[in-house]
């Protein structure tokens, strides 16, 4: 059965009759990045730099509206028949000047939250990258330690929504000794703390 998994396997990688004793390990790729404590710090760190810039959005916002409400009494004012026609003219002119404010808050909004949603971006994948390196550092030094030449990642899905690793024997599964050896230092750290 063994043999006919390694040739079906060589089939489908297109791989040549010389693989057929290759030593195939697998791991949840997925399973490791979330529970890697790096990947709960980075997640933190992430989120807390997002509710700072919401914040900030948040604060822009209220200024929008009280500019707004600023306008709407000086625009009222700039109508009012019952105002002298220079108190008219100041409330017009203070309206015009309130309506570029206006304007140029609503662009400073629109800026900020494109340039902050494209720093989060870049952070996130940055803080994934640092985090996908030392999980794939730690699989190929397990891999060759172990002696495996070839390590499949089963959380990915197929085109059907499955795994493409249908069946494999529990012993050639890395995810808990990758996971328990990235994790390893993080519990280090907190007994010494």
């Amino acid at each position: 059965m063994k043999k006919i998994l390694a040739g079906l396997l060589i089939a489908m990688l297109g791989l040549p009759s010389w693989a057929a004793g290759i030593k195939v390990a697998v791991i949840d790729m997925e399973n490791v990045f979330k529970n890697y404590y790096k990947s709960k710090i980075a997640e933190e760190s992430i989120r807390a730099q997002a509710e700072i810039y919401r914040n900030y959005l948040l604060k822009l916002n209220t200024d929008s509206k009280k500019l707004e409400e600023e306008f709407k009494v000086a625009r009222d004012a700039a109508q009012n028949i019952a105002l002298s026609g220079k108190e008219r003219s100041e409330a017009e002119a203070k309206a015009e000047r309130l309506e570029r404010e206006i304007k140029a808050k609503a662009t400073e909004q629109e800026q900020y939250a494109l340039e902050k949603n494209k720093q989060m971006k870049e952070l996130e994948l940055a803080k994934r990258s640092e985090i996908m390196d030392d999980i794939n550092r730690e699989v190929k030094k397990r891999a060759l330690s172990e002696g495996y030449d070839l390590v499949l990642d089963t959380s990915g899905k197929t085109l059907n929504a499955i795994s493409p690793v249908v069946y494999f024997r529990d012993t050639i599964d890395l995810t808990s000794v990758v996971l328990t050896e990235l994790n390893r230092t993080d519990k280090v750290k907190h007994k010494e703390e």
